[in-house]
């Protein structure tokens, strides 16, 4: 009997769930053995650990600062808080996808890192402006800053792919 037909049986056997489980792993040797690029890189020819200097000061930043935090603040507006890194990361994950996509090279310093550094430095100097008021003008930054990025990256899509949706009327008579 071959590997496959022992997978076969034992795929009959196993409902739901565990079947996926079993093609994933035996999935699994193709994709970590098979699919190795030059010098140990994808086959896109990028690096695996490049995303984690951008995601990990992304969970540095806000592990540092709900830790110091003198006041509790970010323990009382939690929601707030994670929200705020939530689109803080959107925005970074967004452009690790696009820069995969498109083989090009992706910045360490970003607009994103605007709204944790503004908390950092916050909390860093204890300014007399109100920890939550500050919270909300970072959560108000970081929207912006996923909203004007997807916008961009919507747009320059569809100009490539001369895609027309919802155009922007003129102001000519």
């Amino acid at each position: 009997m071959s590997v496959d037909e022992d997978l076969g049986r034992i795929e009959q056997a196993i409902d739901g769930d565990w079947k996926t489980i079993l093609l994933a792993i035996s999935d699994s040797k193709t994709e970590y053995s098979g699919a190795v690029g030059k010098n140990g890189s994808t086959l896109a020819g990028t690096s695996v650990l490049s995303p984690f200097l951008h995601i990990g000061s992304m969970i540095a930043l806000a592990a540092m600062i709900y830790k110091k935090s003198a006041v509790q603040h970010f323990e009382r507006h939690f929601c707030l808080y994670i929200l705020t890194f939530g689109f803080v990361c959107a925005k970074t994950t967004n452009q690790l996808v696009v820069a995969h996509m498109t083989k090009s090279e992706m910045y360490l310093y970003d607009t994103a890192l605007i709204s944790p550094a503004l908390l950092f430095l916050d909390q860093c100097f204890n300014s007399f402006i109100d920890k939550y008021i500050v919270l909300w003008i970072a959560l108000i930054l970081s929207l912006f800053n996923l909203l004007r990025y997807c916008v961009s990256v919507c747009r320059i899509a569809a100009h490539l792919f001369h895609i027309k949706g919802c155009p922007m009327p003129s102001n000519h008579h």
